[in-house]
């Protein structure tokens, strides 16, 4: 599948990006890192880790209102404005993409840059919701203790927080987890 980034309209066939590599390289060139973004190698690996970056941002959370486009439309955003109300942060009605979903793709796409094999959503190694764990080989027994309820998906503070705090997502359903 071709590199394909969604528009305001939501009609892009195929969209599978909120955001292009020129965002991305811009975006961090801001915060002081340096993102390479001229020779096909480099696009390309910019490319997939902001289709990765997508369609975790897409799976991760759970949105206020519906798609644009309904079904046929391929990414989350742009959300549905009609008559019955729309997608609102505060008083101001959203329309096309939010830069809240660009600057999240951009941070979740970083992560997917940094990681050797594209993912953003590595397994990890460890279950943050385990509190202890004791294991008896003998007679065999253990006993996991758990911190509550929880998501076993990795925290990323900066990108999550993004979109966690800005009005889009869904009351009392930030993320989806892992069961």
């Amino acid at each position: 599948m071709a590199f394909t980034v969604q528009d305001d309209t939501g009609t892009v066939d195929g969209a599978n990006a909120y955001i292009s590599t020129a965002y991305m390289v811009s975006y961090f060139a801001d915060r002081n890192i340096t993102i390479a973004n001229t020779t096909d190698a480099e696009i390309a690996k910019n490319e997939a880790a902001i289709i990765r970056a997508t369609s975790y941002v897409d799976q991760r959370f759970c949105y206020i209102g519906a798609k644009l486009e309904g079904y046929d439309q391929t990414t989350q955003w742009p959300r549905e404005q009609s008559s019955f109300g729309g997608v609102y942060v505060g008083e101001d009605l959203v329309e096309g993409l939010p830069r809240e979903v660009e600057q999240a793709s951009a941070e979740y796409a970083y992560r997917a840059w940094l990681d050797a094999d594209g993912a953003v959503q590595a397994d990890p190694t460890l279950d943050p919701n385990i509190k202890s764990e004791r294991k008896k080989l003998d007679v065999l027994v253990k006993d996991t203790e758990y911190w509550g309820a929880g998501n076993s998906l990795p925290v990323y503070p900066t990108a999550d927080n993004i979109l966690t705090r800005s009005d889009l997502t869904c009351s009392g359903q930030k993320t989806v987890g892992r069961a």
